[in-house]
């Protein structure tokens, strides 16, 4: 299926969704959707949230970045634990480093499709996973070992775990804010590889696919190059003598405190 055909395929389903809410009066949740398709999903349902049914996004805790999409009746007071979602913490011997690749292999080793699973944090000797709850089974009965160490796995997540580490700050000079030269500067490239990753649609613009090279980025975007990470531009901190611009960026690896 080519990408045209993908993007109308999920926009149908979120429009589903809607359409199943009035119908059944009822409500009615998504699997987990990534940054970007949450993006869609709000382009996607705009004409029904008109109608008068309240939705939200959520994925377990307060700052997930997968999260569900929950649509609820226009007599219903939303209400996040109604969402289909589960939690674990992952034990494992600290002696041994795993990262999120790795739990993620495992998981889909035994058939666990990437949609019904949500957050996955890593810390040393632990982590926690969000799922969705008609997979909770797989996870319990199957889910013995990440790789080739062997884990514990037990329901609930301790807070200590969902806090984020404070984002990086990245500084970069550029001649423009054009999004091949700021792209290159934060992926530390040349102009031209960035252009390539541009244009193969490997960069997003407040998690919105943007393949105009040219397109100017403004203080408050959300930069997002796969395999690189995701960079929030927020301000302009000065101007040589020869008119470069000196930027300032958040880079948000999604890691934890240890």
């Amino acid at each position: 299926m080519d990408a045209k055909k993908e993007k109308s395929y999920f926009c149908s389903r979120i429009q589903d969704l809607f359409t199943l809410c009035e119908k059944q009066s009822c409500p009615q949740f998504s699997s987990f959707l990534n940054e970007e398709e949450q993006k869609m999903a709000e382009t996607a349902f705009a004409p029904f949230s008109r109608k008068g049914n309240v939705f939200l996004f959520y994925g377990g805790y307060e700052s997930a970045q997968r999260r569900m999409l929950g649509v609820f009746p226009a007599w219903m007071e939303p209400d996040l634990s109604l969402f289909p979602i589960c939690s674990f913490t992952v034990e494992f011997p600290e002696r041994f480093s795993l990262r999120h690749q790795d739990f993620l292999g495992a998981f889909m080793g035994q058939g666990i499709r990437r949609e019904t699973i949500g957050d996955i944090l890593v810390q040393k000797g632990k982590g926690a996973v969000f799922c969705e709850e008609r997979v909770k089974k797989v996870f319990l009965t199957q889910i013995d070992k990440i790789g080739s160490v062997g884990v514990t796995l037990k329901e609930g997540v301790a807070e200590e775990l969902l806090v984020l580490e404070p984002p990086a700050e990245r500084l970069v000079n550029v001649a423009s804010f054009r999004l091949d030269a700021v792209a290159a500067a934060l992926g530390n490239i040349s102009r031209e590889v960035a252009q390539r990753q541009i244009v193969s649609g490997l960069v997003f613009v407040n998690y919105t696919e943007k393949k105009d090279v040219s397109a100017l980025l403004k203080e408050g975007d959300v930069l997002t190059i796969r395999g690189t990470g995701k960079f929030i531009f927020d301000a302009v901190i000065g101007e040589t003598r020869k008119g470069r611009k000196n930027l300032r960026f958040f880079y948000y690896g999604g890691k934890r405190k240890r």
